[in-house]
């Protein structure tokens, strides 16, 4: 695991090299979903195309650090060129497993919203996450989730991609011994990528794509690929996965040292943390709402001797109806329609929708999510110049 590669000299030279997207551009006030795909797609397919340049498309689909440093020993580089070489690689891993099916979660902004504040402590069986409908997606998120990166600058988490991992940390699958994936001592944190629905993985491996703005959130800075590991063995609850992923060894970029603020490490990584596992457990829910799936572009002739186009994705919405509902509701407690009496004499405010999770079934073996809508309290009282202060902190 790492943080963005785009500062100083050595990533400038890379972006170059690599023909990957200009870099600063403007900062898009509302991302659209296929804007944020498209934008992942160039960045990882310009750097995917490069390394397959240099004759070493072997590094892409081996998902070993370990494979991958032997590999660049024979390239005639400097050893920065060959730390980006393998950095970009191993961005282009899970992206070469979502290129395979090409799945989108378009996930509603309120939706983001809510999910970013569930705080559970139900303890859930961690294999839910292998019932994933689609493999290895990519959870678009347009809410453009808030985070201060490490080095303090500001900036906002805009997707993640999916797959399955092999992990050194957790109790291996009986396809793991038989294979002898990990046999011998592993890198701290090193995990081999799978498809996710592979019977071999013990762990999901997550990706995440935020963006790092200037001082003033006029421009985006640079880019900023994060890898994350979650367990699919054991019980966990929403917070204690959070902290087992912020505990699991993260490894900074070496291109960062020097530019750490100790007190913007760990919220960093609390919310990219909590960004995957909020919405990964929204997803694998018996009550979550995916959509069939549309294309996110017309199909078209390929012209002959014209560039290759690319191949449409599948864009399933994730969580539309519940998200539009909790977004309607929200709109009518701003405009002054009355809600519910609560019988307490409070000033007005709106108690925000929180998601709960519920064992269920058989054993309790069953997991839903169900939301508790925003409720207006005394919404109806409000005359329109009372200030009410809430005090924070005291």
């Amino acid at each position: 695991m790492r943080e963005y590669m785009g500062q100083g000299k050595a990533g400038e030279a890379a972006k170059k090299a690599y023909g990957l997207p200009e870099l600063p551009q403007p900062l898009h006030a509302n991302p659209s979903s296929y804007w944020i795909n498209d934008l992942a797609r160039n960045y990882l397919e310009a750097g995917t195309q490069k390394i397959k340049e240099f004759g070493l498309g072997g590094l892409i689909g081996k998902g070993d650090a370990r494979e991958a440093q032997d590999c660049l020993r024979s390239f005639n580089v400097d050893d920065g060129t060959k730390r980006q070489i393998l950095t970009i690689a191993q961005d282009a891993y899970p992206f070469a497993l979502w290129h395979k099916n090409r799945v989108v979660y378009d996930v509603h902004p309120q939706m983001t919203r809510s999910l970013m504040s569930m705080r559970s402590t139900t303890k859930i069986p961690a294999s839910i996450f292998e019932r994933l409908r689609h493999p290895n997606p990519f959870f678009v998120i347009p809410a453009a989730t808030p985070v201060t990166h490490a080095d303090g600058l500001p900036g906002r988490i805009i997707g993640f991609y999916v797959t399955g991992a092999c992990s050194p940390r957790y109790e291996p699958t009986a396809k793991m011994q038989q294979m002898e994936i990990i046999g011998r001592a592993p890198l701290a944190n090193e995990s081999v990528l799978y498809d996710t629905h592979d019977a071999t993985p013990n762990a999901l491996h997550a990706m995440v794509l935020s963006e790092v703005h200037d001082a003033n959130q006029t421009e985006v800075a640079d880019l900023d690929w994060c890898h994350l590991t979650l367990p699919m063995t054991g019980e966990f609850s929403v917070n204690g996965l959070v902290e087992e992923i912020i505990r699991s060894g993260f490894a900074w970029s070496p291109d960062m040292r020097g530019q750490f603020r100790e007190e913007a490490q760990f919220p960093y990584m609390e919310t990219m943390a909590r960004t995957v596992v909020s919405h990964l457990v929204y997803a694998v829910s018996r009550t979550s709402e995916v959509s069939e799936g549309k294309n996110d572009r017309p199909p078209v002739k390929q012209k002959k001797g014209g560039p290759k186009q690319p191949k449409p994705a599948k864009v399933h919405q994730v969580g539309y109806r519940t998200g539009a509902a909790i977004a309607d509701t929200l709109r009518k407690a701003r405009e002054g329609e009355p809600g519910a009496s609560t019988g307490r004499r409070m000033p007005a405010h709106i108690r925000a929708a929180h998601p709960h999770l519920y064992r269920v079934g058989l054993g309790r073996q069953d997991v839903e999510l169900k939301f508790l809508d925003p409720i207006p309290v005394n919404v109806d009282r409000d005359d329109g110049d009372t200030t009410t202060m809430h005090p924070m902190g005291y």
